[in-house]
């Protein structure tokens, strides 16, 4: 859970460095046992999937390293995707600002998901912890994956 709050973190210090145009989509596992993580890119044009959980995961399966910082985890991120990035260097002040307030309601170790197996899209992510936190309009759009 820590890990993939990180991801969330990284993100938003994504969006501060000028990366604006990358969207998270948070979902359950099948099981319900585990949270996935999406990131679109270039999310206006043509949309470029990354599987932000799996990039997280099998980092610290090859680096045995979870203390990784969120600043050292962009690092890293924008080193290993720079092409990918710089597609993303559009303004986006609508979707940085409602992630950013997006990310002050969660609690440590709280995740959002967009949907899971038993829970379709809607406008609203569900917590870990069973809120709920409003999406901006139509974004479940960008569930491709559902």
């Amino acid at each position: 859970m820590r890990n993939m709050q990180k991801l969330l973190l990284m993100v938003r210090e994504l969006h501060l460095r000028g990366y604006q145009d990358i969207r998270v989509i948070p979902s359950l596992s099948p099981s319900g046992l585990s949270c996935r993580c999406s990131l679109l890119f270039d999310a206006d044009a043509e949309i470029q999937e990354f599987i932000g959980s799996s990039w997280i995961f099998s980092l610290l399966d090859r680096d045995g390293d979870s203390e990784l910082s969120v600043e050292g985890l962009a690092d890293l991120f924008i080193e290993e995707n720079r092409e990918k990035l710089d597609r993303c260097r559009k303004d986006n002040k609508e979707y940085v600002e409602w992630y950013a307030g997006m990310l002050k309601q969660l609690e440590e170790e709280e995740l959002p998901y967009a949907y899971g197996e038993y829970f379709s899209p809607s406008d609203y992510w569900e917590t870990t912890d069973g809120k709920r936190i409003s999406t901006l309009p139509n974004e479940k759009r960008y569930y491709t994956n559902y």
